[in-house]
């Protein structure tokens, strides 16, 4: 269903303009800018709209949902995951928050308590049920990153979706009834087998792949042989300061943080 755009919006406002999963992306050579406008041929193709403000944006922004049939022969989309190195980090998070709108509304066109169309709230990110009365929010899944550290070493793991030589700190999400320091202790113990101690809160970071909070913890390894899983793990090695592994994480990210932390000494 087309939708009517707004007729003004802010001074600096930046346009999430999103095909699928995809984001629409001037491209200059390397340099990569996001649009200052809905160009006129993708204004008949706008599905979903809302507008994005809060006092953590660093700009108002709109976002824009597109038909999946949309084709435009001069437009780059890129996946957003593979922007995380290109693109300023507050614009990047400001991205994740939009995509994560987008996709909770893609998924919540009905009640999920007794199946009425829903709609949406015009003072915050809310689908309301006409019928029940139901009120519902984006989905956020809180997950733990850890670096487990024991002297000059740290662990670090690959998942078997990362792509070959790629190295990362271990996590895992949140299960009902459980503390982050407890998540932390069973995801270690269930995917190398180790103990750990002296879990202390490093940071976090939304993390829109698809609707997660990423909260980091350092950990310091008390004991345990390296046993991986063989599930979602397919190695796992302690490395030192001098002998890192190929690949690491994008600088933007928790994980590559967490591993930089490492890195100067802390």
């Amino acid at each position: 269903m087309k939708r009517t755009l707004p007729e003004k919006l802010p001074a600096g406002c930046l346009f999430f303009i999103f095909l699928g999963d995809s984001l629409l992306i001037h491209q200059d050579g390397d340099q990569l800018t996001l649009p200052s406008e809905i160009p006129e041929p993708l204004r008949d193709k706008v599905t979903y709209h809302r507008f994005l403000n809060s006092n953590t944006d660093l700009y108002p922004s709109l976002v824009v949902d597109l038909n999946q049939d949309t084709t435009l022969v001069d437009a780059t989309f890129i996946s957003l995951r593979s922007l995380y190195p290109h693109i300023e980090n507050k614009q990047l998070t400001q991205a994740g928050r939009a995509l994560q709108i987008l996709r909770w509304n893609r998924n919540h066109q009905y009640c999920s308590r007794c199946g009425q169309k829903v709609k949406e709230s015009c003072t915050e990110p809310a689908k309301i049920c006409n019928s029940c009365g139901l009120v519902s929010y984006p989905r956020i899944s809180p997950a733990v990153i850890m670096s487990i550290i024991d002297g000059d070493r740290i662990l670090l793991a690959r998942n078997r979706r990362f792509s070959a030589g790629k190295y990362s700190p271990l996590a895992g999400f949140v299960e009902a009834g459980e503390t982050m320091e407890q998540a932390v202790r069973r995801e270690i113990l269930e995917e190398v087998n180790l103990k750990v101690d002296n879990i202390t809160y490093f940071g976090s970071q939304p993390w829109p792949f698809p609707h997660s909070m990423m909260v980091g913890f350092t950990t310091r390894y008390s004991g345990g042989l390296l046993q991986i899983d063989n599930d979602e793990i397919v190695d796992a090695q302690w490395f030192t300061r001098d002998r890192l592994p190929p690949i690491l994480p994008p600088q933007s990210s928790i994980a590559r943080k967490l591993v930089d932390h490492f890195l100067s000494g802390q």
